[in-house]
């Protein structure tokens, strides 16, 4: 991006890595109950909410009720 030093290291976090693996495994059909979420903070559970897929359907909604 203009403005940014071309030496810019782009953080990353190991922590919402996991997150979004198991965001993959749900959106690729694994049950909720099945996922790896024992020990999440808040700001985990809180990432893995905002990056559902939109829109999602019924029978998606209702597994992870």
């Amino acid at each position: 991006q203009a403005g940014l030093p071309d030496d810019l290291v782009v953080p990353t976090s190991d922590a919402f890595a996991k997150v979004e693996a198991e965001l993959a495994r749900w959106t690729s059909g694994t049950p909720a109950a099945e996922l790896d979420t024992k020990g999440w903070t808040t700001f985990q559970w809180m990432h893995f909410l905002r990056h559902l897929p939109d829109p999602m359907t019924h029978e998606q909604l209702a597994d992870l009720d």
